[in-house]
This record gives C-alpha cells, sequence and structure tokens, in this order.
C-alpha cells in the first residue's frame, strides 16, 4: 500500500510540472460568517472524490502542503523519486528515465479515472453516493427556516468534474430548480470556482438567466486556461527564467523542496550568451524537452480524455488543440474518439464563442455580479504568455473577462497609463501599475486580489461574493470598503486594500528580468558568476551523490 501511494503522489507531483496534463485542484471553501437572503449555491471546481462501483475511491486531488500522512508521503516521494530523475538527467542529459517513469506511473494512475472513447465514465465511476445524499438532504428542508440566513455551504452542487459541461448543466438546473421549490424563492445565487464556471456557463447558454438573483465568478477557467490550452495545442515557448520562477514559486507554496542545482542549472542556460536566446539555451536542458515529450502522448491517458477540461482552451487555439491532440480531419484517431469530439464540440460552437455575450445576458438581466481574479504569480510556462500576471492557471486578461495585465518583470507603459488616466479611467489602475480594469467586460463588477494562488480560495473572497451578490441593489467596485485592488496573504485571512507600499508580493526578485538587455561586459560578467555557483553546486551534487550509502529510488513501478 506505501509504494502504491508513493507511486500516486509521485504521479501527481509529476502532473503538477506537466501542468498541460493536470490542471489545479481547487482546495475545499472554508466557512464563513457572511449571510444572505437570497439562497446560494455553490459549484466548485474540480477534485471531488470520483468512487468505482463498488464504492473504492479512484482518485482524488492531495494537497501537497498537508503536514499530515499525504504531505509527509508527498516530500518523500519527491526525495525518493522525481528530484533523483530530475538531478540524473541534467547531470547526464537524458531523460528518457524520467519520462518513462512519468508515462508508467501516469498511466497505472489514471486507469480508472479515464473517460472511453465517447467522453462517458468506465468501471462505474463518479461522483460517491454520499456526494449524492447530501444534495437530496440539501433539498428536504429551507435552512433559512433554522440558521435565519443562507451561506455558500448550504447548497452545495456536487458534480463528476470529468463530464460534459452541457450535460452536467442539466443535473445543475435540476438542482437549482430543487433549490427554489424548497426554498419557496423564485431566484438563486450562483457563484463558480474554477471548472464549475463552465458548468456554469454552460448552463446559462442551454437554460438563460431568469432564475438567477446573483452571479459570482472567481478563479475561473470557463473563459480559458492558456497554461492548458497553450500545452494542449503544442504551442510551446519556454524559457530559463520562467522555469526558475515556477520553481521559486513550488518551493513558497512548500510543493517541493528544490534542490539549488535545478535553479542554478537554468540559471546558467540563462546567462549564456554563448548559446543563443534564453529560449535557445535552455531547449537543451529540463523543460522543453520533457514537456514537448510528453504532453501530445500523454494527453487521452490523463485529463484531456474528460470534455470538461477541453472547456479551458482558447478559442483562437481550438483547431489548433484538435489537430495536435486527435490528428487531421479523417484520421484513425478521429474517429476512434468520435464520441468525444462531438461532446467537446457542442460545448465549444454553443459556449466557448459566446462567453460574452452569455455573460451580457446576466448584466441585462439586473442579476447582481461579482467577479475576482486573482494574480501576483506566474502562469504555469508551457507555452506563449506565460509571463503575463495571473493566478498560475489563468492570467487576469481570462480570469477577469478582458483587464489588460502587464509582464511579471513590468508595468503598464507610462504612455498607456497617461493615455488612460486623460480619458478619465485612472482609477482602474492598479496601485502595483500591473492591471488596468477599465477594460473588462465588466469593469465596475471586478475586483483584483494579488496573493492567494487559483486553487486557495480564502475567507475574504467568501465574504465578498456574498455581501455583493445578495445585496438588495448593485454593488460595485466604488462603494465596496475593499476597494477595487487588495493584496492577501496566500497563508491566512490577512488582507489590505493595495497600496504602492504593500504591493510587491512575488517569490522571485521582480525587479530584475534575467533576459533584459545589458551590457556585453555585464552579461559576461553574470554568466561567470552564474557559472561559478553551478560549479559549487555541481561539486555538492558529485559529492552526495558517490557518497550515498544506498541506491536511489527508481521510480520505476
Amino acid at each position: 500500500m506505501r509504494s502504491f501511494a508513493k507511486r500516486i503522489l509521485a504521479a501527481l507531483l509529476c502532473c503538477l510540472m506537466l501542468i498541460s496534463c493536470v490542471p489545479a485542484a481547487l482546495a475545499a471553501v472554508e466557512p464563513n460568517m457572511w449571510a444572505s437572503q437570497v439562497p446560494i449555491i455553490l459549484v466548485g471546481g474540480d477534485g471531488t472524490a470520483l468512487e468505482d462501483e463498488n464504492g473504492n475511491k479512484v482518485f482524488r486531488f492531495i494537497d501537497l502542503t498537508d503536514k499530515g500522512k499525504d504531505g509527509d508521503n508527498v516530500r518523500e516521494s519527491i526525495m525518493n523519486v522525481v528530484k533523483p530523475l530530475l538531478v540524473q538527467g541534467l547531470l547526464t542529459n537524458n531523460f528518457q528515465p524520467y519520462y518513462d517513469a512519468l508515462y508508467a506511473e501516469v498511466a497505472e494512475l489514471f486507469d480508472n479515472l479515464l473517460l472511453d472513447e465517447n467522453g462517458n465514465p468506465r468501471h462505474g465511476t463518479g461522483i460517491s453516493p454520499d456526494y449524492q445524499r447530501r444534495m437530496d438532504d440539501a433539498l428536504k428542508s429551507d435552512v433559512r427556516s433554522w440558521q435565519g440566513h443562507y451561506n455558500l455551504h448550504n447548497y452545495e452542487f456536487w458534480y463528476d468534474w470529468r463530464l460534459d459541461p452541457l450535460a452536467t448543466a442539466d443535473g445543475l438546473n435540476a438542482y437549482i430548480e430543487g433549490v427554489k421549490a424548497v426554498t419557496h424563492s423564485p431566484k438563486v445565487i450562483i457563484v463558480a470556482h474554477c471548472v464549475g464556471s463552465a458548468v456554469v456557463l454552460a448552463y446559462i447558454a442551454k437554460y438563460g438567466v431568469d432564475s438567477i438573483y446573483g452571479l459570482g465568478m472567481g478563479g475561473i477557467t470557463g473563459n480559458g486556461s492558456e497554461p492548458l490550452s497553450k500545452s494542449i495545442s503544442g504551442q510551446f515557448q519556454v524559457d530559463g527564467a520562467a522555469i526558475n520562477r515556477l520553481l521559486y514559486d513550488l518551493e513558497a507554496l512548500g510543493y517541493i523542496d528544490i534542490d539549488s542545482f535545478i535553479n542554478e542549472t537554468v540559471d546558467l542556460a540563462v546567462r549564456s550568451g554563448a548559446l543563443g536566446t534564453a529560449k535557445e539555451a535552455f531547449k537543451v536542458t529540463l523543460y522543453n524537452r520533457i514537456v514537448e515529450g510528453a504532453t501530445s502522448a500523454l494527453a487521452l491517458s490523463t485529463f484531456f480524455s474528460c470534455p470538461m477540461y477541453w472547456s479551458a482552451v482558447l478559442p483562437e487555439d481550438y483547431d489548433t488543440a484538435m489537430n495536435y491532440v486527435f490528428g487531421p480531419e479523417g484520421s484513425d484517431k478521429r474517429q476512434k474518439y468520435a464520441g468525444l469530439i462531438e461532446k467537446i464540440e457542442a460545448y465549444h460552437d454553443q459556449v466557448a464563442v459566446r462567453i460574452p455575450e452569455l455573460m451580457q445576458s446576466v448584466k441585462d438581466a439586473g442579476a447582481n455580479l461579482c467577479i475576482i481574479a486573482k494574480y501576483g504569480w506566474q502562469i504555469i510556462p508551457t507555452g506563449k504568455g506565460s509571463d503575463v500576471v495571473g493566478d498560475q492557471i489563468a492570467s487576469v486578461n481570462r480570469a477577469s473577462f478582458g483587464a489588460t495585465g502587464s509582464k511579471v518583470y513590468g508595468t503598464l507603459s507610462d504612455a498607456y497609463i497617461a493615455g488612460q488616466v486623460a480619458k478619465g479611467l485612472g482609477r482602474y489602475i492598479s496601485p502595483d501599475l500591473q492591471i488596468d480594469a477599465s477594460t473588462c467586460q465588466f469593469p465596475d463588477n471586478t475586483w483584483f486580489i494579488k496573493g492567494p494562488r487559483h486553487s486557495n480560495w480564502t475567507n475574504l473572497e467568501d465574504g465578498m461574493m456574498c455581501a455583493v451578490l445578495s445585496a438588495d441593489h448593485e454593488v460595485t467596485v466604488k462603494e465596496l470598503s475593499t476597494t477595487q485592488f487588495i493584496v492577501a496573504d496566500n497563508n491566512s485571512d490577512d488582507w489590505a486594500p493595495m497600496t504602492k507600499e504593500n504591493c510587491d508580493t512575488y517569490h522571485w526578485d521582480a525587479a530584475a528580468d534575467p533576459d533584459a538587455k545589458v551590457s556585453f561586459i555585464e552579461r559576461i560578467r553574470a554568466y561567470f558568476r552564474s557559472l561559478r555557483t553551478w560549479l559549487n553546486s555541481l561539486k555538492r551534487i558529485l559529492q552526495n551523490y558517490f557518497n550515498k550509502t544506498e541506491e536511489p529510488v527508481s521510480g520505476n513501478p
């Protein structure tokens, strides 16, 4: 059992690094004290435990920062399986053992999770009967009759997050009607997280907005997720600086104790002018080879057999992604997966290309809106655009329905800001000068929180959702006391209105871009500084390697 758990946890870490195959799971939402007189239905993100027909759990996401058993096993797996393979690959320039271990463990891990060629569950898998009972029990009573109000967790819609969003929307509609009946309320508030946003958008496309009193969207991927979309469409453009930022982020989150040798190897590749540009230099090292070698091959062996995750593909990447995964029209693969493709295409045609129209219909109906976009983390660097501000899984632009964001190392240009100020839109510029909210589809109904990552949903966000969505009038950024731009701690409920003094919350040195143009002399100096550090790290690695008294765990099943 222990070795099997280690394989699962090691595969999860590999998938985290290959985020093209495994989207991040949303963490559980903590209860909050904010109250509503309108029933709230929470449509969470992915990660709900799934079971087979015998009641055995077939898959669940695990919080890698957990200090208990799961977290300890993760750290052990990292030390014994993942890091040695990465370090050996860097030392020998041979990543095939890493790829083989990844493929074997992921294939074993995802066997019961995968859908069939028609996008349907196998082995009787789905949400547990316990979750279904919880939904059924919730529809038996009006919580307000004994609690005096509603909160985010009274009526939660649980669903199989692998399935077609349009089909899942039918279940959501039935649940909404059940909540309306038991609460005698003509309308409900809907709050969507992560891929839950795809379910809600599909619901609006099929059933309209008549039942919606308020709509909250936070940490969404239903409007597109760059790391998923770019990698699954084969658009790789990875640079060393982005990889270093990712590794520092993972350390800051407690996911992994990154060996400094890895960071220093990446930095050396970036600094090496002799090898050409940073991107060209890095092609001979760690990341591109792993991602390009695994993404297409593993796509249908992991999450891209699930129609839900195709909702994260950007409309402009859709055709390329279909060809990358399924091959050209008329291919054998297209014929084999015809049923799955039909579901993917239906969502694309009925929902994905109509999202601005669908969201506008909510606004036009007079429903309250609260959109929360988080940032302070770079986009997972699997493809183009990883250097824009975002929450690791989606850029601020996608999560906010249109905000203009800067690069992670920079700010909006002085000329751009001056132009917006001249138009009377200066109040929509964030104090860190990285976001212009005026270009959002709903600039007065969109808030930005810098600090919490995509999968960390805080009490601050819960409270904002309840306050805005349950109000008896439209609440905008002008009247909510938090202000439109907020700084919050990723690990606590501490927050404050953003100012120029408190807005620097990055986990890397955001003041200096390794790819920025510098003088030839300074580049030479930086290269030799990096080379000296790398050689010292290499010496330490080799000493540790030859001083070991036992063989490292191979990572193969």
